[in-house]
C-alpha cells in the first residue's frame, strides 16, 4: 500500500562573522549572498548567526555558540547546512583548530557549504591542508578585502568605469571609454572583411601590414601582434556594438565567427594567480612553439608591454621548479614564511617592549612634572592662567603618551598572533610539499595563492628571466591612467 510522501526542503544556518567592528558593512554582503544561495539551491534558513567575533588566536567565538547549538539540537531537527561566505569564518590562528571544528560540524552531521567551495570535503588530505591553509594565511589579509573589493567592482559597472586596460578602439578619459578615431576606423574595417568572408588569418596579416598602433596609456604608441585570436577576441568583443561597429554588422559577424579557444587551457597552471612581474600585473601562462611540435613549452609570461618594451616570459617548469624548492624551506623551516613577509605583523616583540618602556617612564615623568605645578600653584608663585596652560600641555603630552601605549600593545598582540600562526604553519605546509607535485592543478593552486599570501608574494622579473622572487620588497605598485595625455591627444585630433 503506498504512503503520502512529503517532500522537505533542505535546512540551513547562516553565520555571518566579521572580527572588529570597522568590518561591520560586509556582514551585509554575508547575509546577502546566503539568502540568495539558498534561494538558489532551494534552502530554508531556518537559524541567523551573526556578529563581531575575532578568530585572530583561533576559532571565532561565535562559533562555539554555533556548536553548542548543533549539540544541543537532536539529530532529525539540525539542519543540513551551515552557510558561511569563507572557510576561514570558524578561525585563523594556527589554523588547527579551524579544521577540527570543520570536522566536529561534520560528525554532528552537517555539511559545510562556502562561495568559494561548495559544499566542503575532507576526503582526502589536500581536503584537509587546504582550509588549514585559507584559515592561517588569512591571518595576514584584510578579512574585509574581497567583499570591499567586489563591491568596488560592482559600483564601478553600475557607473560604467573602466576596469583594466581599454580594448583597440578606445582609450580612458576620466574613467570612461572614449572612443579614438584611428584605431576605430580599423576597429570599423575589420568587421566590414570579416563580413565579406575574410578569415581569421588573412585579417591577421592584413592588421600586421596596416593597423595603427595602439594608444597606451601613458601615451606610447605600441604594435600588436595581431595573433588570429587577437582578432577572434575583438570581433566578439560588446564594447564595439553601437559604439563603433554598427548593430546590425556586428551581430552578424557575431553569429558568422566563432571564438578561438586558447590552446593554454589544455596545459597546466599551478601558479595562476600566485605569480606576479614586479611592475605589478599577475603574469599569464602561454605555450611557445608550434603547436605539436617537441619545442613547445610553457612559459609564464607579463602582457604589460608598455611598462617593459616586449612580453617577458621566465619558462614555467623553472619557476615551478623553484617554487617545490620553497615549499621544502618552509617545511623544513616554517619560521622563513616571517622574515619574508615582514609585515607589520611580523615585528619584534622585544622591541616593542622596550618602546612601551620609555613611553611608561614618560608617562611617569609627565606626573612628577603635574605635581610640580600643582605645589606651584598652592605656593601663590604663578599666576592661575600659567598653572591653567601648564597643566593643559601636560595633559596633552601624557594624552599623547598613553595613545602610543594603546598603539603598541595592539602591535604587541598582533606580533604575538602572527608568532602563533607561524609556530603552527608547519603541519600544513608539511602536507603541502609531500603532494605538490602529484596533486590536481586546482589544489596546486589553492596552495600556490595561500604560499603567496603567506610569505608577502611571489614575483618574477623581466631583466632576471627564470628567477622566483619571495616577499613584498619585489612588488611594485603599478601606474595609474593619465587621463590628461588622453584629453590631449582627443585635444589634439579635434583640433
Amino acid at each position: 500500500m503506498a504512503t503520502n510522501r512529503f517532500c522537505m526542503a533542505d535546512t540551513a544556518w547562516a553565520y555571518l562573522v566579521v572580527s572588529s567592528g570597522v568590518q561591520q558593512e560586509t556582514l551585509r554582503d554575508q547575509e546577502s549572498w546566503s539568502r540568495a544561495c539558498a534561494a538558489e539551491h532551494e534552502w530554508e534558513i531556518t537559524r541567523v548567526f551573526e556578529g563581531v567575533s575575532s578568530g585572530r588566536d583561533g576559532a571565532r567565538k561565535l562559533l562555539g555558540t554555533l556548536l553548542t547549538e548543533l549539540r544541543a539540537t537532536p539529530k532529525a531537527s539540525r539542519p543540513d547546512r551551515v552557510l558561511m561566505i569563507r572557510i576561514d569564518r570558524l578561525g585563523r590562528g594556527d589554523g588547527i583548530e579551524a579544521v577540527a571544528a570543520l570536522a566536529e560540524i561534520r560528525r554532528l552531521g552537517v555539511a559545510i557549504h562556502t562561495r568559494q567551495d561548495g559544499d566542503v570535503r575532507i576526503d582526502r588530505a589536500s581536503d584537509a591542508i587546504l582550509p588549514m591553509l585559507r584559515s592561517i594565511t588569512g591571518a595576514l589579509e584584510n578579512e574585509s578585502r574581497a567583499e570591499k573589493s567586489r563591491a568596488m567592482h560592482e559600483r564601478k559597472r553600475a557607473a560604467h568605469e573602466v576596469q583594466g586596460l581599454p580594448p583597440y578602439g578606445f582609450i580612458v578619459v576620466d574613467r570612461r571609454l572614449a572612443v579614438y578615431a584611428p584605431e576605430a576606423a580599423f576597429v570599423r574595417e575589420l568587421f566590414g572583411l570579416r563580413a565579406r568572408g575574410w578569415s581569421y588569418g588573412r585579417l591577421s596579416m592584413h592588421a600586421r601590414a596596416n593597423a595603427p598602433r595602439k594608444r597606451r596609456k601613458n601615451g606610447s604608441l605600441d604594435a600588436l601582434r595581431w595573433a588570429p585570436s587577437t582578432l577572434a577576441v575583438i570581433l566578439h568583443n560588446v564594447e564595439y556594438r553601437g559604439e563603433i561597429v554598427d548593430v546590425d554588422l556586428f551581430d552578424e559577424v557575431a553569429r558568422r565567427s566563432r571564438p578561438i579557444i586558447p590552446n593554454d587551457a589544455r596545459h597546466p597552471w599551478p601558479l595562476r594567480g600566485a605569480l606576479r612581474c614586479t611592475c605589478g600585473l599577475r603574469v599569464t601562462g602561454r605555450m611557445s612553439g608550434g603547436v605539436g611540435g617537441k619545442y613547445r613549452s610553457r612559459y609564464y609570461v607579463c602582457y604589460d608591454a608598455a611598462a617593459h618594451g616586449g612580453y617577458p616570459g621566465h619558462r614555467a617548469d623553472e619557476i615551478e621548479a623553484q617554487f617545490v624548492e620553497l615549499l621544502d624551506r618552509l617545511r623544513a623551516e616554517p619560521q622563513l614564511a616571517a622574515s619574508y613577509a615582514a609585515t607589520e605583523d611580523v615585528e619584534d616583540e622585544a622591541a616593542l617592549r622596550s618602546q612601551r618602556a620609555a613611553l611608561e617612564r614618560e608617562c611617569e615623568s609627565i606626573g612628577a612634572r603635574r605635581d610640580k605645578v600643582w605645589r606651584l600653584a598652592e605656593s601663590d608663585t604663578i599666576p592661575a592662567d600659567e598653572i591653567a596652560r601648564r597643566l593643559d600641555e601636560l595633559r596633552a603630552e601624557q594624552t599623547r603618551a598613553r595613545d602610543a601605549i594603546a598603539e603598541i600593545d595592539r602591535r604587541m598582540d598582533r606580533a604575538r598572533a602572527a608568532k602563533r600562526m607561524y609556530d603552527g604553519v608547519a603541519d600544513a605546509l608539511l602536507g603541502a610539499a609531500e603532494f605538490w607535485v602529484d596533486a590536481p592543478t586546482s589544489v596546486q593552486v589553492e596552495i600556490a595563492n595561500a604560499i603567496a599570501a603567506l610569505v608577502g608574494g611571489l614575483w618574477v622579473d623581466a631583466t632576471r628571466k627564470g628567477v622566483l622572487l619571495i616577499g613584498p620588497a619585489h612588488g611594485e605598485v603599478r601606474r595609474k591612467a593619465d587621463n590628461d595625455i588622453a584629453k590631449k591627444f582627443i585635444q589634439s585630433i579635434a583640433e
